[in-house]
């Protein structure tokens, strides 16, 4: 029963790592529609959810990563400005 346990939690910890690395790096829900058509029925939809699930979260990432530029590099960006100036 703790083998079992265990292969599951692990099996479901994999799986999340997974569809974050494919969010971040595979600009969102494309991939999981591209799977999605390829196969048919009940895949399918459960690829379009996870699809919309990771537009959801890359939209998320894009604007706090925008948020830690504006924080972190204000700095440079005053000095571009004024090399166009």
């Amino acid at each position: 029963m703790c083998k079992c346990i265990k292969r599951f939690i692990c099996l479901s910890s994999i799986l999340i790592i997974l569809f974050i690395v494919i969010t971040i790096w595979g600009n969102g829900g494309d991939k999981f529609r591209m799977f999605g058509d390829k196969t048919g029925g009940i895949i399918k939809k459960a690829s379009n959810i996870l699809a919309e699930k990771s537009d959801e979260y890359k939209e998320k990432a894009d604007d706090y990563m925008k948020k830690l530029k504006k924080k972190f590099f204000k700095n440079e960006d005053n000095k571009e400005d004024k090399k166009d100036k």
